[in-house]
């Protein structure tokens, strides 16, 4: 495991601490390396998202009505959004 110092604003520092001191983290190590988690998710969907959009936005060679390809992306779009909390 790596080693990284980071330097955060006041605010941010504060909302850290805050996070620690509510027990939802035991550390600040924690609570940052949680959004650090959080962050790569988030570009992993991203990137996930993309890719399938491409792919479905390449579906014009096939014999789809626009219409089919329109219910696709709703549906795709429905799927990458999650269940609704």
């Amino acid at each position: 495991m790596g080693t990284i110092t980071v330097t955060l604003p006041d605010e941010q520092h504060s909302f850290v601490q805050r996070l620690v001191s509510s027990g939802k983290f035991h550390s600040a190590d924690e609570c940052v390396r949680s959004l650090v988690t959080e962050a790569q998710a988030r570009s992993e969907r991203q990137k996930l998202e993309e890719l399938l959009i491409e792919g479905l936005d390449s579906t014009d060679e096939f014999e789809d009505t626009l219409e089919t390809q329109a219910e696709r992306y709703v549906k795709l779009k429905q799927m990458l959004a999650g269940p609704k909390e």
